[in-house]
Parts: C-alpha cells; sequence; structure tokens
C-alpha cells in the first residue's frame, strides 16, 4: 500500500508553494496579435535595465517576480502613434510571461496601453504571449503586416 501512495505523496510534496505558470493561447495569427496590440513597431533595442519594484505600486505583491523596462529606437511604426523612442515594461521570469529583449537586437514587438498593474501609470507592456520576435525571424510576419496596416 505505501509503495503504491509513495509517487502520489512525493508529487504532492515536492510542488513549490507559490509557482507561477505562463500559458499562451496557441495558434493566433499574427493579425489577430496584432489586432490585440495596442501598438506594434519595429526597433532596435538600445537600452534593457532590470527593476525590482515598480514606481510605487500598492499591487506588487500579486506579481512576485522582477521586470524589464527596455528602451527602443524606433525604425518602422505598424500600428498605433509613437515617438521615436519607446519604453516597454515585461516580466523577467517566463514562469510569468516575461519576454526579455537584448540590446542591440532588431525585434517586431506587439505592445498593450497598461494604466495599472506591476508598473504604475500609463505604460507600454509586453510579454511572452504577444508575438514579439527578433526581426530576423519575422519576415513573413513583416510581410502581412506591412501588407494590413500600410493601406
Amino acid at each position: 500500500m505505501i509503495r503504491k501512495l509513495f509517487p502520489v505523496l512525493a508529487f504532492v510534496l515536492l510542488q513549490p508553494a507559490n509557482g507561477w505558470a505562463c500559458s499562451c493561447v496557441e495558434g493566433r495569427s499574427v493579425t489577430k496579435k496584432a489586432d490585440d496590440a495596442s501598438v506594434v513597431f519595429v526597433a532596435k533595442a538600445i537600452h534593457v535595465e532590470q527593476l525590482e519594484k515598480p514606481n510605487s505600486n500598492e499591487d506588487y505583491e500579486a506579481y512576485p517576480t522582477s521586470y524589464l523596462r527596455t528602451s527602443f529606437k524606433l525604425t518602422e511604426l505598424l500600428k498605433g502613434t509613437s515617438g521615436g523612442t519607446l519604453e516597454v515594461f515585461s516580466f523577467l521570469l517566463p514562469g510569468a510571461c516575461g519576454y526579455s529583449f537584448t540590446t542591440g537586437e532588431e525585434y517586431l514587438v506587439f505592445a498593450f496601453q497598461k494604466s495599472s498593474g506591476f508598473v504604475s501609470g500609463n505604460h507600454l507592456v509586453t510579454n511572452s504571449c504577444s508575438g514579439n520576435l527578433r526581426l530576423s525571424d519575422a519576415e513573413n510576419e513583416l510581410e502581412i503586416l506591412r501588407g494590413e496596416y500600410n493601406r
């Protein structure tokens, strides 16, 4: 009897107490990802900064992870409005749907206007489910988006 219960007991006891898991909706088209986003753009990541604590956000306890603030130099705006430099926030940890950009790399970015959550104020945020791609991997997506949004 104990031999039969041991695997179940071990599984239950070895689970993390406060784990996060990211789960994305699979199969969304690039146009659906763009429709869902507030801003879609091509840009070069010029600065990535890890931030440990939001700007005096009382709801931070709901977000137990560090986050990133990435500054981009805009190359091409496909949807939305913006200036020449953009700041986008994302969680650091993949388990919290985090997305990490690399300084010097170019990306196709899908971002959302957010006025509450893990950063205070009105900011652009993104995550690993948004559809972000390195520019070198985004040729097909760019062709579709340019046809859809540059009419």
